[in-house]
């Protein structure tokens, strides 16, 4: 679990630092339009880091009634936003080949260390609640819920420090501040 841990993390820094190398942004509508799907996927990040509790309980709340893995989903929109920003198709197939190898083994790794720890009660979410892309069915059961969203919100606060997402959240600037001013360079020639 551990190896691929380290895969899954180290994927996220290559492919942010391949798409910042060779990224070829000519378009100012493109890099918006990248850059607001980039951060939707942050922001479903942000979302499910306020929620989850690694391993201490199996959360099945909020953006956890939509998917097993929103964590991934966010990571995926993310990475998809960067790439209609870096506008490079071979980098784009290469970062999407990796992510379908190395996100598949995690989600199974991850998925048998937790029916191991809570057995049938894991069962039973895995029944009803998707394991990527969100159904219509989970979508509605997490939009129901939205109106709880703000309930604890001391501990969802809690939750997004102690699960570092504010990281996130700035690589995301950083990345992005990079890509702009290699678009703002660009375009000057």
């Amino acid at each position: 679990m551990e190896i691929i841990r380290k895969l899954r993390v180290s994927f996220g820094y290559l492919s942010s630092i391949l798409l910042i190398v060779t990224a070829r942004p000519t378009s100012l509508l493109m890099f918006y339009s990248g850059a607001a799907v980039a951060v939707l996927g942050e922001l479903i990040r942000v979302w499910a880091s306020c929620y989850i509790i690694k391993l201490d309980k199996l959360t099945t709340d909020g953006p956890y009634r939509a998917t097993r893995n929103p964590l991934y989903l966010g990571s995926f929109i993310l990475m998809t936003g960067l790439i209609i920003v870096s506008m490079n198709p071979p980098v784009a197939l290469l970062c999407y080949a990796l992510f379908a190898v190395i996100y598949p083994f995690t989600i199974k790794a991850e998925s048998m260390e937790l029916e191991k720890k809570f057995g049938d009660y894991y069962l039973d979410y895995c029944s009803g609640t998707p394991v990527f892309f969100p159904s219509l069915k989970s979508l509605a059961a997490c939009f129901k819920e939205l109106k709880n969203a703000f309930t604890s919100f001391k501990t969802k606060v809690a939750n997004f420090w102690k699960n570092r997402e504010y990281n996130g959240i700035i690589a995301l600037v950083v990345v992005l501040a990079l890509l702009y001013y290699k678009f703002r360079r660009g375009s000057k020639k």
